[in-house]
């Protein structure tokens, strides 16, 4: 295979008779494609109404559950983060009402 190919590109001839060969083998390829493309679009139109938005509502769902739970890791995270520095506030300012407490008295 790779030999085919090294030949090919080394004969400028058998490039541009490679190229001039049709496209499609099928000589009825456009009717062919218009029929499926017909076919395809029948079976969109074609169904009721209820059956016709199954896949969009399925696709918003997961859209929304996956910013969903997007939402809830960066927000676990950020409560993660920020928790000791509320510990630490926390005790900062319960050593410091400690201290001014200690120096009204004195």
């Amino acid at each position: 295979m790779i030999e085919h190919i090294a030949e090919i590109e080394a004969d400028k001839t058998k490039q541009l008779a490679i190229l001039r060969e049709p496209l499609f083998l099928d000589s009825n390829h456009i009717e062919l494609f218009e029929k499926q493309l017909e076919q395809f679009l029948l079976a969109i139109f074609s169904q009721p109404y209820e059956r016709s938005f199954r896949r969009g509502r399925v696709m918003w769902q997961s859209f929304v559950e996956q910013r969903y739970k997007r939402a809830m890791y960066l927000l676990a995270l950020e409560d993660r983060i920020k928790a000791p520095y509320r510990k630490l506030r926390q005790f900062l300012r319960a050593f410091w009402d400690s201290l001014k407490e200690k120096r009204s008295h004195t």
